[in-house]
């Protein structure tokens, strides 16, 4: 008995020391590992006037020893400034690092570029960005197929039914939407492939609360209205092929998907519809959509399995006055101003689109349109921005020179980005 308990004391006491030696091991061998600078970049407003929002590209080919499997941080005078590691092109890998911040006019800030060997950076969602689409969950069709009860969730990746009809109300607002404080945009999810617009009385994100049940986003509410009437045209800004001359909208279509995703500097949706009929070929297309803090811009990307040689994109017609800028630099635009809000009153629309990439203006009944040239460069597709600004929104246009003000601002800020060098 007593052999039994001097073997088992030896035993614990073994055991206790070996664990007493491995932790004294781990912490001997521990060291407090500081996150390393790589570089130290420069990033300079280039223009005589201050900018808010200002977006900041940093290359990653820009960044010497730059680690791809390491996360990014980035320091300003001091203080931690948001970053979000992304890509330009649709289909390239994440090659930039985005900073969101405000510069005075010409002003120059020193950005240390840090990469983290030990922890993670806490991932962020933007407050001043957001992009759904809200999904009925627990209802039920009726005799007419409108799904009645349940509740609208939010989804992150969708795959279209193929028994999906317009009108139905499977989903909220019959689509998926994106938002800055500034303004709202819809695509209508089946086979109108047309974009709409949310007006806002009111800087504010809106989209959760807009076409829940009971309530109606054609008439005016205290966060805003749908102020776009959209017929048979792309309405604003929806991509199109061009055949015979005329825009031939997302329509016909094997199936589709999407993804969507709200992250520190952006809102973004990818859309994906396979076997999309275009003329006398059939082509996989990738869409994706961004919206930005601060702006009314939507960023548009398009890439395509097979080569579309004309592209476009434009704007409803709705017999208002329209206008071109000059062709003179990086940036042009394309715009509508006049009465042709669903509220009866003035509402202006813009295309930017590279200037190089121009084939023509065509009008006819359905859209002011706008054709274009695919870049390889970007991925056989097409790039482009469109914007809308209401009467009604807080500081909107009350006549046709202030909405052009608004778009040569814009258009020159396009023209003028955030200049950035690697310091020496």
């Amino acid at each position: 008995m007593k052999a039994m308990l001097f073997n088992r004391l030896t035993i614990l006491l073994f055991t206790s020391g070996s664990m007493m030696g491995c932790y004294t091991l781990q912490a001997s061998t521990l060291s407090v590992s500081q996150p390393s600078m790589v570089a130290s970049v420069e990033a300079k407003n280039p223009l005589a006037q201050s900018r808010e929002n200002a977006q900041i590209w940093i290359p990653t080919s820009l960044i010497p020893n730059y680690n791809p499997k390491l996360p990014v941080v980035v320091i300003s005078n001091g203080k931690h400034l948001t970053s979000e590691l992304t890509n330009k092109n649709i289909n390239s890998d994440k090659d930039q690092i985005l900073v969101i911040t405000d510069f005075a006019a010409s002003q120059s800030k020193s950005l240390s570029i840090h990469q983290m060997t030990n922890g993670t950076p806490e991932t962020l969602r933007s407050s001043k960005t957001y992009a759904e689409l809200g999904l009925r969950v627990g209802g039920k069709p009726d005799e007419k197929g409108v799904f009645k009860g349940g509740q609208y969730v939010q989804v992150e990746q969708y795959a279209l039914p193929k028994d999906h009809s317009i009108g139905n109300k499977l989903m909220k607002y019959e689509g998926f939407g994106w938002e800055s404080e500034l303004v709202g945009y819809r695509y209508y999810y089946d086979n109108r492939g047309a974009i709409d617009i949310f007006g806002k009385q009111k800087h504010a994100l809106a989209l959760k609360e807009v076409g829940l049940d009971g309530s109606n986003y054609h008439a005016l509410e205290s966060w805003g209205m749908d102020v776009l009437k959209v017929n048979s045209s792309v309405g604003l800004g929806a991509p199109a092929a061009v055949i015979n001359n005329k825009l031939l909208k997302v329509t016909d279509f094997a199936s589709s998907k999407v993804n969507i995703k709200n992250l520190a500097q952006f809102s973004q949706i990818d859309l994906f519809h396979e076997q999309w009929k275009v003329g006398d070929k059939t082509t996989d297309l990738h869409t994706r959509f961004r919206i930005f803090p601060g702006s009314a811009l939507t960023d548009v990307y398009t890439s395509t399995s097979q080569t579309i040689d004309n592209w476009g994109t434009g704007i409803v017609n709705h017999q208002v006055q329209y206008f071109e800028s000059n062709e003179t630099s990086t940036w042009c635009y394309l715009a509508s101003f006049g009465e042709q809000s669903l509220n009866e009153d003035l509402l202006g629309m813009a295309i930017f689109y590279k200037c190089k990439d121009k084939r023509q203006i065509v009008v006819d009944k359905d859209n002011i349109a706008v054709h274009l040239t695919s870049s390889p460069s970007a991925d056989n597709g097409i790039h482009y921005k469109f914007t809308a600004k209401w009467q009604a929104e807080p500081d909107g246009p009350n006549a046709s020179d202030e909405f052009t003000q608004y778009l040569n601002n814009t258009l020159n800020l396009l023209n003028s980005p955030i200049a950035v060098s690697l310091s020496k």
